[in-house]
């Protein structure tokens, strides 16, 4: 006979396996794929940045630490949302976008004195509205990088604790978090794209074509794959 000790400890597992077969049979969310995406996309760039040596001048060590700075705050969002950490992970979204856009300024617009005060740490950076424009026509993208920083005033918010911040910590009259799902469709989404695109450009101003090209194949199939998906949540933005 099975002691009931024995019996109490079957019906666990069994249900333990039962939960784990409905977790795997379950469909992902929109969210876990872009997250898990995400993850994909991490390891591939990391895995290309780390197959040379690049230039030790200051425009291209901007770059490639902008590149390491953006991928470990690409992680931590990812890891904020999975969390349920909404707030911090949002708070985070501005510092991407602003350390995404000062390195494609320092490449392809800053002149030789303006990296060197950069490198000195002084106040050279434009304002957020005009060096998009100004990285924007450099690199004929001015669409893209409009899309980056149209909702700067909103991330701002959520940086700083404004208004918008303030407002999802409340359900109703609770304080209980009220982050949309879209909100965290379009914060993801967001900074898959950066990554994908900085590194692209960081391995076409090296030299490195190849990996120029494997990049923006890892950013063609991910707009293939999610571009429908993305539009039916948040829309054409």
């Amino acid at each position: 006979m099975i002691s009931n000790e024995s019996y109490i400890i079957l019906v666990v597992v069994a249900v333990l396996a039962l939960v784990a077969l409905i977790y795997l049979l379950s469909p992902m969310s929109l969210i876990d794929e872009l997250i898990a995406r995400g993850a994909v996309i991490r390891a591939r760039l990391w895995d290309r940045l780390e197959r040379h040596a690049y230039p030790d001048d200051t425009r291209s060590v901007w770059v490639a630490g902008s590149i390491a700075v953006a991928l470990e705050h690409h992680e931590a969002i990812s890891l904020l949302i999975e969390r349920q950490l909404t707030g911090s992970a949002f708070a985070l979204v501005r510092s991407m976008v602003d350390t995404v856009v000062r390195a494609h300024w320092i490449n392809a617009v800053a002149s030789e004195d303006q990296v060197e005060q950069a490198r000195e740490d002084e106040n050279v950076f434009p304002s957020m509205s005009e060096m998009s424009k100004t990285v924007g026509k450099a690199y004929g993208a001015d669409e893209l990088f409009g899309r980056f920083t149209a909702e700067w005033r909103a991330m701002c918010s959520y940086t700083h604790s404004g208004a918008l911040q303030i407002g999802y910590r409340f359900t109703g009259t609770d304080v209980k978090p009220s982050y949309k799902k879209e909100a965290k469709v379009q914060v993801l989404n967001l900074t898959n794209m950066a990554v994908l695109f900085l590194a692209e450009m960081f391995f076409m101003s090296t030299g490195h074509q190849p990996e120029a090209d494997e990049t923006r194949t890892m950013l063609l199939d991910y707009t293939s794959e999610f571009g429908e998906r993305l539009r039916a949540v948040i829309g054409d933005e």
